[in-house]
């Protein structure tokens, strides 16, 4: 029992979902709050933070359900959501747990003293950062204070590509911290962790459980413009944390924010290398009976010899060989 109920401290489940667990609905530990509750005649979900006229969503029995995340199991307002407070019941460690120390150059240096100046006075950042500037590596010392300090940590991202690359590498730099990586179909169970990678969609399942939460791809789908994952994000903080949101391409939103100087900003626009990224040019070509007409030969020719790197591509598969092998002839 005591290791079940370790699995709800910082979460959020329903009645249902509670009883599925084997935990009694009257324990002593648990934390009960309306799972829908009726606002001036507006139906508002607390899991989610969906709002909407309550006549859209009435049950025969009276009741009222949230629609938008019965995904995660239906909601209504005759349930209640339980949780556990977050203890952050870790282990207290004694020297650094950053494995080792990655090589930063002096802007990605004073990009890491402003993350970790955020994390330590419990305050939002966002780091603008070119794509391949390293934010992750800057990421680190922030990480490493946090876990220190035991705190529990979230890095959130819309992606599941970017959630199976940051993991290993967290894995890499923290060994022995305990952390878990979640999304849909995933293939690992819940565990209680420190550390924690995942979907911005898991963060429904959790309710003031971290101390620092980190957003990747702040900017990108599904995350941007939907108020059900910023309702998420915002639930799953502690009421005193701290907040990182990285990306390389801020939205109009973020920008005004930083304008208005509600939200502090680091911006890195190099990478490690200090080079100027390449401005691409686009070419339209045109291939006539799939041939490669003289215009382009000349293009084709003056990158080759110009070493220049070059992109063709094609709007059909089945144009794949044959463009290739007049790419190969020529």
């Amino acid at each position: 029992m005591e290791k079940t109920l370790n699995l709800l401290m910082g979460r959020q489940v329903s009645s249902p979902q509670l009883q599925a667990l084997g935990v009694a609905l009257d324990s002593t530990e648990l934390k009960q709050r309306p799972a829908v509750i009726i606002k001036k005649r507006r139906l508002f979900c607390q899991r989610c933070g969906f709002q909407a006229p309550r006549t859209n969503y009435a049950l025969p029995d009276k009741s009222y359900y949230c629609p938008a995340c019965l995904a995660w199991g239906r909601l209504t307002t005759t349930m209640s959501l339980y949780s556990i407070p977050e203890a952050n019941d870790f282990k207290k460690y004694s020297q650094d747990l950053l494995e080792k120390k990655p090589r930063l150059s002096l802007w990605q240096k004073k990009a890491a003293k402003k993350l970790l100046q955020t994390v330590k006075r419990k305050q939002e950042r966002l780091l603008w950062a070119v794509t391949g500037a390293g934010k992750t590596e800057m990421l680190f010392e922030a990480l490493n204070y946090a876990l220190l300090n035991q705190q529990r940590v979230c890095l959130a991202t819309p992606r599941v590509d970017v959630c199976n690359e940051l993991y290993p590498r967290l894995c890499q730099a923290f060994p022995k911290v305990k952390s878990s990586l979640l999304y849909q179909n995933s293939g690992q169970e819940y565990t209680y962790t420190q550390l924690v990678v995942c979907t911005v969609h898991q963060l429904l399942r959790f309710y003031h459980a971290f101390d620092l939460m980190v957003i990747d791809e702040v900017d990108a789908f599904p995350y941007i413009n939907d108020r059900q994952l910023h309702y998420a994000v915002a639930n799953a903080k502690k009421i005193n944390s701290s907040t990182l949101y990285l990306t390389a391409t801020p939205d109009r939103y973020l920008k005004q924010q930083i304008h208005q100087e509600k939200l502090a900003v680091t911006c890195l626009p190099l990478r490690y290398h200090r080079h100027l990224l390449p401005e691409i040019t686009l070419v339209k070509l045109y291939f006539p009976k799939q041939k490669i007409e003289a215009r382009i030969k000349k293009y084709l020719a003056k990158w080759i010899k110009n070493k220049t790197p070059f992109l063709v591509f094609v709007p059909q598969i089945a144009l794949l060989k044959p463009i290739l092998e007049e790419l190969q002839h020529l």
